[in-house]
């Protein structure tokens, strides 16, 4: 349970993700209650400290979770979270950077900016799950608030917000046809952010991604299948507008699983091309192909 403005559980760092971080020392003690089969409040105090220096995390938490499946009205998930927080245990990230495209990018270390040193801290999550037949919806909220308790001295010693925070909306739908041996897939994402700082930056920013996109799938053969889909982008940055930009792709692939000396494997072979329209650069076009194989033990 770090603080570093990053919530995976599985964060991309240089460290292997062992069950304890080396060179930590503490305890997490915690307590809780079902109050109904689908509520559940938690208390709990986590304590532990570098045994190489004298950093140390203190954080003193309580969360509520709610979970109910309903097969009318789909799944609901709940999650709130509250810490007080006492944290100047560095947790640096090796994330990948991705350009104004969304294509490319590059692996890049990310350090941990110690946000939580004298902090409360507030995380809330809601999730939707839908399924009725062939169609699928999905909702996720998600919104963290970073605000400090310190001085207001230290604070600008620091050279930390008195307050920053992270909102996001992901909103999906999709639609499953099936025409004789073809299934058709027509798809839909919303992604909106909004926040005081990324990971790559310090200013606030605001932007909305959407994105609309159809996929056919066919078998070929008992082990192979034809896949084949186009997408259409709209990606709008509400603060620069030399980020906006629009783009249409097309792809096919061929999908082959099969067996090998008590191996699984799972080829992929196919083509992409993409146009980019930026609102103040030239259209781009580019275009891949990709050879990919994966191999595992089922």
């Amino acid at each position: 349970m770090n603080n570093n403005f990053w919530i995976d559980q599985y964060e991309n760092d240089e460290e292997p993700d062992y069950p304890y971080r080396r060179d930590h020392r503490g305890y997490n003690v915690y307590g809780g209650a079902d109050l109904t089969p689908r509520l559940k409040v938690m208390v709990g105090a986590l304590r532990e400290q570098l045994i190489s220096s004298n950093q140390q995390n203190k954080s003193t938490y309580a969360l509520v979770t709610y979970d109910n499946n309903s097969p009318r009205f789909g799944r609901l998930r709940f999650f709130e979270m509250s810490k007080l927080v006492e944290d100047d245990i560095p947790n640096p990230l090796l994330q990948w950077a991705p350009d104004n495209t969304l294509r490319g990018g590059e692996l890049t270390k990310v350090e941990d900016p110690l946000l939580a040193r004298d902090t409360w801290i507030n995380q809330l999550f809601v999730g939707h799950n839908l399924q009725s037949a062939s169609f699928k919806v999905q909702t996720k909220v998600n919104y963290v608030r970073f605000r400090q308790l310190m001085s207001e001295a230290r604070r600008q010693a620091l050279e930390l917000d008195e307050q920053d925070f992270f909102f996001g909306v992901i909103n999906k739908a999709s639609y499953r046809y099936t025409l004789g041996r073809l299934s058709l897939e027509p798809r839909w994402k919303s992604e909106f952010r909004k926040q005081s700082r990324s990971l790559f930056a310090l200013e606030h920013s605001t932007s909305l991604y959407e994105l609309f996109s159809a996929v056919v799938e066919t078998r070929l053969l008992r082990a192979t299948q034809l896949q084949a889909g186009i997408e259409y982008l709209i990606f709008n940055d509400f603060d620069v507008d030399a980020n906006d930009f629009n783009s249409i792709t097309g792809a096919f692939q061929f999908t082959n699983q099969s067996q090998y000396l008590g191996y699984s494997l799972h080829a992929l072979a196919g083509l992409r091309i993409e146009r980019q329209d930026f609102k103040e650069r030239e259209v781009r076009y580019t275009s891949q192909t990709f050879i990919t194989i994966y191999a595992g033990l089922e």
